[in-house]
């Protein structure tokens, strides 16, 4: 007897429950279909009948039904499936063929062979065209579109009938619930919109910036993981065009850098201890370096601020080793320190010794103003006449004929003796007055105090305590023997004594009369 199926219907066994969702198991497809003989007469007599299906309406591969990659394990030694015998009511057969895995339709069209067992060929393939598998897709149409599809891969799409994700969502998404993430990527903004009122393990701060963002278990704080963790401030998504960076290095410190400002400018740092500014390594709780100009200023528009230095150390120090070292009160230049001399000016900037004060000077309070071992006596600068002829310890008197100016003394018993020129013999001056800044000569007059002085003993010698005067020996004194001829000649009293005939240095104590 030769069959041929006049009408079949396969449809794949339901193996889940209710829903989108279906169990990825293999179940039983159901078979239903007409057979009628060669003369066209319903077939009555049982029948057993194989099934096949292949990925090619001819010819084409056998599908592996049992999902497991290695057909031919049923009992014709091939991937087949086999009911029977069955017996036909008015030649209409009603089977189950299986069990056939859900693996067997990838989403591409397959083919069912039919063949009953006796007859030598197969009746002709069947195209399934909806592939038995709500496990490779279903659709759950709205409004004519298919709202909700899932695939053959598991993945299932909102709003899209290509998911390629296990959850794939195009257009907005309400959660009233909690959501658990292992990771969360994306592309474009407003990635993140979240409400959480408060920031700790697992949950995202509100989009909004509400005032407790910041929150985490009640205690404020942001954290960023990393090694070394960063934060970006760019002007774009290009991850290269940063303009600033905060870094936290590996080995603890904290940088803010710059990539639009050039050299050591650009990075400002924070280690446990210290902070340093156009330096990664400060020596000191705070450093400032560059390699070009550097400065720092602070400012306030409060009259009662203050910049204070203090130090429980040895000392406070405040270094330059480049130019003068100034300080300004408004836009005037108060205080100035010379790099190259080291002198200090007080109202000026040009000072010519090592504490030069342009104005009046004070001292309260029973305060005291001392010199050196080496600095006794009190002189004054004046213009002198010939003064490359002049040396300190030599006689001076007034020069008659230049007012104002001082000579070498060459007359005896002169009463216009001014005084001595100090700095013989190591012993300086311990204050000087008056000088102009033009003088080149630094030879100051002693007009008061110890002072070394020459004198002449040719005559009469110097014993401690004889008055001195003027004598023919130029810049030198000598012993006032002639008490009438030294009234307002006298130059002061010999400390040391000097022998009959000698000529020397003589310390004497000034005492103009």
């Amino acid at each position: 007897m030769r069959c041929f199926i006049g009408t079949c219907v396969v449809v794949l066994a339901s193996v889940g429950g209710p829903g989108i969702a279906r169990a990825q198991t293999a179940g039983m497809v159901n078979f239903q279909g007409l057979i009628r003989d060669s003369g066209g007469v319903p077939a009555s007599q049982p029948v057993t009948l194989e099934f096949r299906i292949f990925d090619q309406p001819s010819g084409g591969n056998l599908v592996d039904m049992d999902g497991d990659g290695t057909p031919g394990e049923d009992v014709l030694g091939q991937d087949a499936k086999v009911a029977g015998p069955l017996t036909p009511n008015g030649g209409i057969v009603a089977t189950k063929f299986g069990p056939v895995s859900p693996k067997a339709f990838d989403g591409n069209p397959r083919w069912l062979e039919v063949k009953v067992q006796g007859s030598p060929t197969p009746l002709s393939r069947i195209e399934m065209a909806t592939p038995p598998g709500i496990a490779e897709q279903v659709n759950l149409p709205a409004s004519g579109t298919s709202a909700i599809v899932t695939n053959a891969s598991g993945n299932v799409g909102i709003g899209t009938t290509s998911p390629s994700a296990k959850l794939h969502v195009v257009g907005n998404a309400t959660v009233s619930g909690s959501v658990t993430a292992a990771s969360l990527a994306g592309s474009g903004s407003g990635l993140t919109s979240l409400n959480a009122t408060n920031v700790s393990s697992g949950t995202l701060a509100d989009a909004r910036l509400s005032s407790n963002i910041v929150k985490y278990d009640n205690i404020s704080g942001f954290e960023i993981k990393g090694s070394p963790a960063h934060i970006d401030f760019r002007r774009n998504n290009d991850p290269n065009d940063w303009q600033y960076r905060i870094v936290n290095e590996t080995d603890g410190e904290l940088r803010f850098v710059s990539s639009i400002l050039t050299g050591s400018k650009k990075v400002m740092t924070l280690t446990d201890s210290s902070v340093g500014i156009g330096t990664t390594s400060p020596s000191r709780q705070l450093e400032v370096a560059a390699e070009g100009n550097v400065g720092a200023k602070v400012t306030s528009g409060s009259t009662n601020s203050s910049f204070e230095l203090v130090s429980a150390g040895a000392f406070t120090a405040m270094y330059n080793t480049f130019g003068h070292l100034r300080f300004f009160v408004g836009n005037a230049d108060r205080v100035h320190v010379d790099a190259n001399t080291g002198n200090v000016g007080i109202g000026t900037t040009n000072a010519c010794r090592k504490l030069t004060i342009s104005g009046n000077c004070r001292v309260v309070s029973g305060g005291n103003f001392e010199t050196g071992p080496n600095c006794t006596d009190l002189a004054e600068h004046f213009d002198l006449t010939a003064p490359e002829q002049i040396k300190p310890g030599m006689v001076l008197v007034i020069d008659y004929e230049s007012p104002g100016r001082l000579k070498l003394s060459d007359q005896p018993y002169d009463p216009k003796v001014a005084g001595v020129v100090s700095g013989a013999n190591g012993l300086q001056p311990g204050v000087k007055l008056g000088g102009s800044e033009e003088q080149t000569l630094d030879l100051p007059i002693a007009l008061s105090g110890r002072v070394w002085c020459y004198a002449d003993a040719t005559d009469h010698p110097v014993a401690v305590g004889d008055l001195l005067t003027t004598s023919t020996t130029p810049g030198h004194a000598m012993t006032a023997s002639e008490p009438h001829r030294a009234v307002g000649a006298i130059l002061g009293k010999a400390m040391t004594p000097l022998a009959k005939g000698k000529r020397g240095l003589v310390l004497i104590l000034v005492t103009l009369q």
